[in-house]
């Protein structure tokens, strides 16, 4: 009746937890593990994908071009001096 038509689903589900003997602000509080690991591996896998996008976005291709390029670059390499102690194997 009249009483009802005041009262929406959120009221039913406190009345629901107040039945059980379960405070509804202690749910919103106390996670349960399982959740928290529900929601890390949901964040884990977004910066999964976000990185796969990332690395193959057309924006990178000059940049991973360059770099797969690089050792194939024939480049001379500088030995560093040695100091006055050491013995070379020259």
């Amino acid at each position: 009746p009249d009483a009802l038509k005041s009262k929406n689903e959120l009221d039913a589900v406190v009345a629901y937890q107040q039945v059980l003997g379960t405070d509804i602000n202690t749910l919103r509080y106390n996670m349960d593990p399982v959740l928290i690991h529900i929601i890390w591996t949901v964040v884990a896998f977004a910066v999964f994908i976000a990185i796969f996008v990332w690395a193959w976005s057309g924006k990178r291709k000059h940049a991973f071009d360059e770099a797969a390029r690089l050792p194939l670059e024939d480049e001379e390499y500088v030995y560093p001096k040695q100091k006055a102690g050491d013995k070379g194997d020259d």
